[in-house]
């Protein structure tokens, strides 16, 4: 177990490394939404835990198929929300809606497991979102957001990345993601309804490094958003991308009755970037 192996003084094997690598990917996804239940516990979460219990210890032993892994996404989305205060409901045909100070957003959450679905993972979300804001067209303050997360795509293993630093490793991630975007491109290829705001890819990637924090996981994004210059839609936006925006978890900031043991690998560095459609 964990609390053994940085216990040893003599180095890990192959496969205990490589064991410690998949634990490290699953414990942080796994600490990052406790962070945000801890903040709320939205309506109809109880379901999306049942589910996300009920899979695969290790991400990598999941089939292609819909899995208990679907729901971990849904649940690491929304702890992005929660932590940023806005209230989450995770109880109806969305995947989440989330209230902002702007009005309600209709989230949808793909994981992309292999490229031959991509396309119709993203026409999917793109008919989902048009079905539940097609009958709120003339009402304001409805909005669409999609999120798809490529790390199945980009790295098919779910190995590590290397890396001189943390930095080095945010770089990384997001020229994959922007090589993603370029091959893709999801906001001219498919036909999104208005109030979409934005089409947001992730990665989720354990990483090594020279730095100070050997090892770590990392999210990073890119918000491919289809906004006019100005307006309601812009200010949505703003409110969206405050959850995804770049922070670092310290273990100095975390309640101090779920303060982790010396030596615990930090919660993860989020980080997203902004690529408005008609800049590509």
């Amino acid at each position: 177990n964990a609390a053994a192996w940085c216990a040893r003084q003599d180095p890990l094997t192959e496969q205990e490394l490589t064991e410690v690598v998949f634990v490290t990917r699953e414990v942080d996804e796994l600490l990052w939404i406790f962070q945000g239940l801890q903040v709320a516990l939205p309506k109809g979460v109880d379901r999306s835990l049942k589910v996300l219990t009920s899979g695969n210890t290790l991400g990598r032993d999941d089939a292609d198929e819909v899995s208990a892994r679907d729901y971990q996404y849904e649940l690491r989305v929304a702890s992005y929300f929660l932590q940023a205060g806005y209230e989450c409901d995770m109880s109806t045909e969305a995947d989440l809606i989330v209230t902002i100070p702007a009005g309600r957003v209709f989230v949808e959450c793909k994981r992309l497991k292999s490229e031959k679905q991509v396309r119709r993972r993203a026409k999917e979300a793109s008919r989902q979102l048009t079905r539940r804001l097609r009958p709120l067209s003339f009402r304001a303050g409805y909005y669409g957001l999609a999120l798809f997360d490529i790390t199945k795509i980009v790295h098919p293993g779910l190995g590590m990345t290397w890396s001189n630093d943390a930095l080095d490793a945010s770089d990384g991630l997001r020229a994959e993601l922007s090589r993603f975007d370029a091959t893709y491109d999801f906001t001219r290829t498919i036909p999104w309804h208005s109030r979409v705001l934005s089409i947001s890819l992730q990665i989720l990637c354990p990483n090594f490094n020279l730095g100070l924090q050997p090892i770590g996981t990392h999210f990073s994004g890119l918000h491919c958003t289809m906004l006019p210059s100005g307006g309601p839609r812009v200010e949505a936006f703003a409110q969206i991308r405050k959850a995804f925006d770049a922070h670092r978890i310290r273990k100095d900031e975390w309640p101090v009755q779920h303060q982790p043991p010396p030596g615990a690998l930090l919660v993860p560095l989020r980080s997203s970037v902004v690529m408005p459609s008609d800049l590509k």
